[in-house]
């Protein structure tokens, strides 16, 4: 059995343990849980429009068309570090 500040432990750690775990039952489809999709969702926007923005960064010349989504060249280049950061924040969370 044991006192209740280890039975506090056991129960806080089972809880810890569960995050991130998906439960599978029998003849149902996998679903991850709502934080590792919207984690999901997150890396892939912001990976996204940090590629993209430093495409318009890198060869303006051939992307062009990229630079006015972002509001124009100056504007691309102060976001592109920002969308980069929220990327790695994200997918360290993810891990």
């Amino acid at each position: 059995m044991g006192t209740a500040v280890e039975r506090f432990d056991e129960e806080a750690r089972r809880k810890f343990d569960a995050i991130g775990r998906n439960e599978v039952y029998p003849g149902e489809l996998l679903r991850h849980r709502v934080y590792t999709r919207f984690l999901h969702w997150m890396v892939a926007l912001f990976f996204f429009l940090a590629l993209f923005s430093g495409f318009g960064i890198y060869l303006p010349w051939l992307f062009r068309w990229f630079t006015p989504i972002f509001g124009g060249g100056a504007l691309s280049r102060e976001l592109h570090p920002w969308f980069g950061l929220a990327f790695v924040f994200f997918f360290a969370l993810r891990c």
